[in-house]
């Protein structure tokens, strides 16, 4: 068959950082709160959804691929305001301000969300603006602008603003029956608070921002309530810059030197501004109202630090989402602008790269990262597919994350996964016989064409099957069963037989299905079983199976015991016992250890063993049998019966009444129990052809007399 090669060209990209999507854009639900995300000590993202007017909460993380719900979706209705952390052990927390019922705080714990104490009482009317965070020890700790007993309103129209209080879990109990407390006073705020934001520095201590009625950005710490503080708080400085009504997206940072940050957009012009302490005195980071264009207030506004403390400002314009850092003293444009999106938290992972999350004009929420690679393809699997398409290829490469398009030559395939940055699964599309490059297309640029991407196309009857997978022969005395699943890809038209076959002796066994037994095999020969599919185009490659060769055990003599194998597979006490054991790197090997009964031993190995210690066999033939010899010891004996015992359980079992058991000087470990109508001596102290008493034999354990008659003579019981 003759093969068209196409030759594409990836489009002109330009290659510098993009934001683009993790998973599928709009990730489920729809959205109308702030959408906070977070990312877990283990590199997980999660990201909080309110249901489109319903008010009920989702959280969702990013994993395999995929967003998928932590819990169930929807675990808390009638929230008006919600708050996302993750505390240092990976626990999710969700703070929301409930209708009917106050600030809940729940936590997802043992595969079930559940509330962290009970409902604090508020009054989500009056609850715009809700701060979680959680502090080093792992304590939860919620900024309000409820206090539930403090109540100002504004002469501007705009209704009424609480002022701001912050709890804390303490654990419930007769004097909190929340579980929450106020940190210093309710209400501590010198004015009411209209947008607040707080952070937990590293030793614990909460702070809070807040824009309050004197138009006025303050921030404030908690030092404890004494005289000097009667609420329990004190500002960090004079008040901050003054906005013409009031800060809205307020965003309280601490830099990794320990800088405060706030970052606000005044409603008034719609301008972003930066201010951070320094010196004792609040100073604008580069130019107050620095933004390009009118920086987006409310959930549309997030601040965050780089690792290296770089700034990074994302909000929202008349028209996109636009993400700045400070840099050599001027804010500039961090990668390209984000069409109709709305940023809403801005977070960096722990590769260093900023995530954040995106609100659309269909409030349908998506989360972006920076990507700042170019795709790269190294590889696919498999590399033939059919005309008629439908072939499920795994691609492997990097800087695959955001991916909007892959391409089989010019065309684009409509079913693709994008698992990892490193991996994509996607469904070949039908294309004419030919070989065509696999191209993979982000918003930084397109995959360049390499030998690695080339993916060849035939006519169904041309394709020969793949090598079956999972081949294992299990053998057995003369014979081995060859197991098999079917190839993948199975080629392009139905398999018809299958071969297989076992060398030495090139013996060969033809099946249509598994699995099948090749018969005829020498035991302890090694041999190799290898398969074949053959399809209408003809002969698909060889695989090996992997070996499970047959071990078998006996037990014999006289005595009792048992033998063990490491690895595992064999716990023989009677009889025979046998197991197929799969190949152990890196000496195919198995130790058998055997173990005496009490008055018996063990007295050596036939077969491929020998000796009277641990043997060790090594699996390469198809079979191979030994046998373990257990004796019973010469302990004891009848007298006028020739038979020895290693008991004198044994003993007196077998002992007529009025007759003499005489017993070695040894010990015996055992339980002797006496329960039949007879009457015997048990003499002990016997040297070792019982021609003599030495010495005193000694019964270790406890003897048990229910019926008949025990005389005892050199005996002692310990």
């Amino acid at each position: 068959m003759l093969l068209a090669l196409v030759i594409t060209c990836a489009p002109a990209m330009a290659s510098i950082p993009a934001w683009g999507v993790i998973g599928k854009p709009g990730n489920g639900l729809g959205s109308d709160s702030a959408s906070p995300f977070a990312i877990a000590p283990d590199g997980t993202p999660y990201v909080l959804l309110s249901g489109f007017g319903n008010q009920t909460l989702t959280v969702m993380k990013y994993s395999s691929g995929t967003w998928r719900p932590v819990g169930a979706a929807g675990f808390s209705a009638g929230s008006s305001m919600a708050s996302l952390a993750i505390a240092t052990d990976g626990t999710p927390y969700v703070a929301s301000a409930v209708w009917g019922a106050g600030i809940e705080v729940m936590k997802y714990s043992g595969g079930a969300w559940s509330m962290v104490g009970n409902a604090y009482p508020a009054r989500p009317w009056m609850t715009n603006w809700l701060s979680l965070a959680i502090a080093p020890d792992g304590t939860p700790f919620v900024a309000s602008n409820d206090d539930s007993g403090f109540l100002a309103w504004s002469n501007d129209g705009y209704g009424g603003y609480a002022y701001g209080t912050v709890i804390k879990y303490v654990g419930v109990s007769e004097t909190s029956p929340t579980g929450w407390a106020t940190v210093g006073i309710p209400g501590f705020t010198a004015s009411t608070a209209a947008t607040i934001s707080m952070v937990i520095a590293s030793d614990g201590t909460p702070y809070m921002a807040y824009s309050g009625s004197d138009r006025q950005v303050h921030v404030m710490g908690y030092v404890g309530v004494s005289e000097t503080y009667p609420t329990g708080w004190a500002a960090v400085g004079s008040p901050g810059v003054s906005c013409d009504f009031y800060a809205g997206g307020l965003s309280l940072k601490i830099a990794p030197d320990g800088t405060f940050f706030v970052a606000f957009s005044d409603i008034s012009n719609r301008m972003a501004t930066v201010i951070k302490y320094l010196h004792g005195s609040w100073i604008t980071v580069g130019s107050p109202g620095f933004s390009f264009s009118n920086a987006g207030i409310g959930n549309s506004f997030s601040f965050a630090f780089a690792p290296d403390g770089t700034p990074f400002l994302a909000y929202a314009t008349e028209l996109n989402g636009v993400v700045v850092h400070f840099s050599e003293g001027v804010w500039s444009q961090v990668g390209d602008s984000i069409a109709g999106s709305h940023p809403s938290s801005l977070v960096f992972g722990l590769d260093g790269i900023p995530y954040m999350t995106s609100i659309d004009n269909g409030d349908k929420v998506s989360v972006l990262k920076l990507l700042t690679a170019a795709p790269m393809v190294t590889g696919i699997s498999p590399s033939i597919g059919s005309t008629s398409g439908g072939t499920t290829v795994t691609i492997s490469g990097s800087g695959f994350l955001g991916a909007s398009a892959v391409k089989f030559g010019n065309i684009s395939a409509t079913n693709f996964t994008v698992n990892s940055d490193t991996q994509i699964t996607v469904t070949a599309p039908a294309l004419t016989a030919s070989k065509v490059d696999i191209g993979v297309t982000t918003p930084v640029s397109s995959s360049p064409a390499n030998a690695a991407d080339l993916f060849t196309i035939l006519d169904p009857a041309s394709i020969l099957p793949g090598a079956p997978t999972s081949v294992t022969a299990t053998a057995d005395r003369g014979q081995a069963r060859v197991s098999f699943l079917i190839p993948v890809p199975n080629g392009g038209t139905p398999i018809t037989l299958y071969t297989v076959n076992a060398t030495p002796g090139n013996i060969t066994v033809t099946t249509p299905v598994s699995p099948v037994t090749v018969t005829g095999l020498a035991n302890g020969t090694a041999y190799t079983f290898s398969v074949t599919a053959t399809n209408g185009a003809g002969k698909g490659p060889t695989v090996t199976a992997a070996n499970m060769d047959r071990l078998d055990l006996t037990l014999d003599g006289t005595g009792n015991g048992s033998v063990n194998s490491s690895p595992p597979g064999i716990h023989c006490t009677e009889g025979t016992c046998g197991y197929n054991f799969a190949p152990v790197l890196p000496v195919n090997q198995v130790v058998l250890t055997p173990t005496a009964a009490s008055g018996s031993r063990f007295s050596g190995w036939n077969g491929v063993c020998e000796g009277t210690g641990p043997c060790s066999v090594v699996m390469n033939p198809l079979y191979q049998g030994v046998t373990a010899n257990f004796d019973v010891l010469q302990n004891a004996k009848i007298v006028g019966n020739p038979r020895y015992y290693g008991l004198l359980q044994a003993a007196y079992d077998d002992v007529p009444n009025g007759g003499i058991v005489q017993a070695k000087a040894v010990a015996f470990a055992e339980e002797v129990t006496i329960d039949k109508s007879k009457s015997i001596v048990l003499k002990g102290g016997f040297d070792s052809d019982f021609s003599a008493q030495s010495s005193s034999s000694v019964l270790q354990g406890s003897l048990k007399i229910s019926q008949g008659c025990l005389f005892v003579d050199h005996f002692a019981i310990k």
